[in-house]
């Protein structure tokens, strides 16, 4: 009695793609700052954070720097917000996330001038 020919194993080739989030554009991330803003200066500062860490996501260092805002302690203070607890640590990450990004940004528009450096304490 013969066997039948075993099969021969077949080959598959699977090709993974990998798909970054697409960012928003200009236009989205200029009205989630702007909603930012707004709630912010309602004293909403829950939903203003959530809003700058929206376009934050986006690679906004504005909206970074929204952020740090919401987590600062002293700003917290200074517009009296009561609706949520600052944490230097957090804002300082932050802080530091907003600068990497505006410094990305800035990279990417070398035609843009540079501000000029900010005075020291005695140079007003």
């Amino acid at each position: 009695m013969r066997l039948p020919p075993r099969p021969q194993p077949r080959v598959v080739t699977v090709t993974a793609r990998v798909f970054a989030p697409a960012m928003p554009p200009a236009p989205i991330v200029a009205g989630l700052l702007k909603r930012a803003e707004a709630r912010l200066v309602a004293g909403d500062v829950r939903s203003a954070r959530a809003l700058y860490e929206k376009a934050a996501a986006a690679g906004s260092g504005a909206a970074a720097l929204g952020v740090a805002k919401t987590f600062d302690p002293v700003f917290l203070a200074a517009i009296a917000a009561t609706d949520v607890m600052g944490d230097r640590r957090v804002a300082a990450r932050w802080y530091r996330k907003a600068a990497q990004l505006r410094e990305a940004q800035a990279d990417m528009r070398p035609d843009d001038p540079k501000p000029d450096p900010l005075p020291a304490d005695g140079d007003h």
